[in-house]
């Protein structure tokens, strides 16, 4: 099936999976601010049409100086890009995705964390705690500053640099009694 024309964007979701979920809310109070930090990987399979786009997503108290993690979690997205190396540029080892492509995607997988974390915190202190909606194409460049270039290799998946998305997030995290 041609995804383009069955769904405009030539993009499909083939799998989500969480790959880590770690929770220490340990004397977690009502009170304190929890700043939200995002990083990611991309991983590539040109013949495959599989672009594997890793989502980490931390949430850290700040008390003063000292800063604790209280959550930390990978989540695996897997896209299907029709004709994914119609993008590829293997002389300059670059993916050049549309820029409806990349936005998608970085959408996409803000918004699965998003589900996910707040499934899987319920029963915690930071059930309550919802990552915010963000906007998806500010988020999008901060993650690819230079114009959207993903670096591929032939046929073998590359990491690319973790970028941290600026500014962090703070929100207070809602007490336990507000929450339902």
């Amino acid at each position: 099936m041609n995804l383009t024309e069955s769904f405009g964007l030539g993009i499909k979701i083939s799998n989500i999976k969480t790959l880590s979920f770690v929770v220490d809310d340990t004397g977690l109070a009502a009170t304190d601010l929890i700043r939200m930090d995002f990083n990611h990987m991309i991983n590539l399979s040109i013949s495959e049409n599989f672009v594997v786009f890793t989502l980490m997503t931390t949430f850290v108290v700040v008390e003063g100086d000292n800063e604790r993690m209280v959550l930390d979690c990978a989540i695996q997205n897997v896209f299907e890009v029709d004709d994914l190396k119609q993008y590829a540029n293997e002389k300059e080892l670059k993916l050049e995705l549309p820029p409806t492509i990349t936005i998608s995607m970085v959408g996409l997988a803000i918004s699965h964390a998003r589900a996910i974390i707040s499934g899987l915190t319920k029963g915690t202190n930071l059930q309550g705690f919802i990552i915010p909606i963000v906007d998806p194409v500010k988020t999008a460049a901060a993650f690819f500053p230079e114009k959207n270039p993903l670096i591929i290799g032939k046929e073998t998946p590359q990491n690319i640099e973790s970028i941290e998305l600026a500014p962090n997030y703070t929100q207070k995290i809602k007490s336990k009694k507000a929450t339902r």
